[in-house]
């Protein structure tokens, strides 16, 4: 969903629809108000082509260049290419981006930060909301222990934890747990987690991560904690795909859920309400 927004804060309408031959077309209904802001939540490529062709609208209309804010990044997973013949989706999408005109880029919690750093074209311009600004305003009943799923949320987690010890005292200070996935050494697949503490003494996790899409990462990763003594199991994740639906999360251990972009307003499970949104302001 794309949504236009003027210098108050407040929405300005836009049309759109799909011809029969599969083409977009937009429509910015009131053209009294100067577009300001584009908030794009960018699901399927008819999106992108509505941020793109409502951008182009924006300067049809002679109005200056809009922030853009995308939260999830489209392609952002697809940063390299791993098999001969394969494209660099993500290098696509950012060239792509960076021809559009626009003030500012603002996107949440990347999956690959260096990735997005390495491209010349990505360090002008370019903000990205790191995780940590979300989940320092998640309001917790006791501090919890903070759980980088694998090698690759390390800085992610590490972040979070600085900044929830930031003027807390040492009793009151919440430290890193790093898991590791163990593989079958002939063929490489995944066969478990493991954590390097024994007993967690009860002690409530909170795991963190970019994305949930199925979310069988998480739900091996919360059966280790279990069987090492944890208390409740949480979750944050910056997007939530949640592809598989969020009961298999709840079954799976999974206590509550945190997420600063839910795919879906289905916010429930059998027995409550089990995703709670988070903002970074």
């Amino acid at each position: 969903m794309i949504t236009l927004f003027d210098a108050e804060g407040n929405i300005i309408p836009h049309s759109k629809m799909i011809f029969s031959g599969g083409e977009v077309q937009v429509r910015i209904l009131d053209l009294t108000r100067e577009p300001v802001k584009m908030l794009a939540h960018i699901r399927n490529s008819n999106d992108i082509m509505e941020m793109c062709l409502l951008n182009d609208a924006i300067t049809e209309a002679n109005f200056d260049y809009v922030d853009l804010v995308i939260p999830y990044f489209p392609y952002a997973r697809q940063d390299r290419v791993c098999y001969p013949g394969e494209s660099n989706s993500f290098s696509v999408m950012l060239e792509m981006m960076w021809e559009m005109p626009h003030k500012s880029i603002e996107v949440w919690d990347i999956h690959n930060p260096k990735a997005l750093w390495s491209h010349c074209y990505a360090r002008r311009g370019y903000t990205n909301i790191e995780a940590w600004n979300f989940v320092k305003n998640i309001q917790f009943n006791n501090i919890p222990l903070i759980v980088a799923p694998d090698k690759g949320a390390v800085t992610r987690a590490s972040q979070c934890v600085e900044k929830i010890n930031e003027g807390k005292s040492i009793l009151d200070c919440t430290s890193l747990i790093i898991a590791d996935k163990v593989r079958n050494p002939d063929n490489g697949e995944i066969t478990g987690m493991t954590i390097d503490y024994k007993n967690l003494h009860g002690v409530d996790c909170l795991m963190v991560d970019d994305i949930c899409d199925g979310g069988r990462t998480f739900i091996e990763l919360a059966k280790v904690l279990k069987a090492h003594n944890a208390g409740d199991i949480c979750l944050y994740v910056t997007h939530g795909i949640f592809s598989k639906g969020l009961q298999v999360l709840e079954d799976g251990g999974i206590k509550h859920v945190y997420t600063a972009n839910p795919f879906t307003n289905h916010c429930r499970t059998n027995s409550g309400q089990f995703v709670t949104v988070v903002s970074k302001d």
